[in-house]
């Protein structure tokens, strides 16, 4: 099977001392993604390391965006991941995208960590699913900040036919995890 696309993404935070700004604050990075897919025999991981992301903090919400190429996730076995490009159909879908707001936050002026929630679309397969997905946010300072995830995702919830081994099904709900780290820009 080849490894599914994953998602990441980078937000902001909903707590702590607040920092002044007048114009809106940008945050870009790339960072990784995994996936874990269970078979009743198996289970399969896949990386992917260039997952790019953006998000920005207009002084009311964040505004989020991530991408990654279909094919930019590995598994460790070339063949397993050429049968999944397949089934992700990555030559006419080849990005996985999630596109979200967090409302109600702030910019930290000093490290800070927090647990939140993206209310995100996934699109995945060319497919659109709207959820909530808890996130984890790391402040070192105001300037650097890690974005960790972890939630499960539906194959067939967007529309990818699971793949089968001795005629066995993969389960539906793949897990998905990752860590972004994201710098302030100018």
């Amino acid at each position: 099977m080849r490894s599914l696309p994953m998602l990441a993404f980078a937000l902001l935070v909903p707590l702590g001392p607040l920092a002044a700004h007048a114009d809106p604050v940008v945050w870009s990075g790339t960072g990784n993604a995994g996936y874990l897919l269970v078979h009743k025999f198996h289970e399969v991981e896949g990386k992917s390391t260039k997952i790019q992301t953006k998000a920005v903090w207009d002084g009311d919400q964040i505004k989020v965006q991530a991408r990654g190429l279909v094919d930019s996730f590995v598994s460790g076995d070339a063949s397993r991941d050429a049968h999944m490009l397949e089934v992700m159909e990555a030559e006419k879908f080849p990005f996985v995208m999630i596109r979200g707001v967090i409302g109600g936050v702030a910019v930290p002026t000093g490290a800070l960590k927090v647990d939140t929630t993206l209310k995100a679309d996934v699109e995945l397969h060319g497919q659109t699913v709207s959820k909530d997905v808890p996130v984890t946010l790391d402040f070192a300072d105001p300037t650097h900040v890690t974005v960790s995830f972890s939630f499960p995702e539906s194959l067939e919830g967007h529309g990818i036919e699971r793949p089968s081994l001795l005629f066995v099904k993969v389960d539906d709900d793949i897990k998905i995890t990752g860590s972004i780290p994201m710098e302030r820009k100018p």
